[in-house]
This record gives structure tokens, C-alpha cells and sequence, in this order.
């Protein structure tokens, strides 16, 4: 069976472009709220298990 792959170019008009940057920065301010929120949960755990209290995360 042979497989195919078609390539598709965009010209977004001023507008499309700019919705798709806020679309894509949202996307990014989601992404990074989730991780740091499992970053703070497994900390938090992990001080659990080892029978320490949580220490603050730190950004970065």
C-alpha cells in the first residue's frame, strides 16, 4: 500500500493572522497554567510520601 501526503499553503488575510496568534497564545498561556499545576501536585506528593510539608514552587 503506498502512502500519499498532500501539502497545503495558507494566505491568511491581516485578520486570520491575528486570530490564529491569539488562538496560539492562548493555547500557550493553557499549557503552561497545566504543567506548573502537575508540577505543584507532584510536589506536593512527593512531600506527602516522604512526610515533609510542601515547599513553595518556584517558577521558571
Amino acid at each position: 500500500m503506498q502512502m500519499k501526503a498532500y501539502r497545503y499553503r495558507l494566505y491568511p488575510t491581516k485578520s486570520q493572522v491575528s486570530q490564529m496568534e491569539q488562538t496560539l497564545e492562548i493555547c500557550r498561556w493553557a499549557y503552561n497554567a497545566t504543567r506548573d499545576l502537575y508540577r505543584i501536585s507532584v510536589v506536593q506528593v512527593l512531600s506527602m510520601i516522604a512526610g515533609k510539608a510542601p515547599t513553595p514552587f518556584r517558577a521558571g
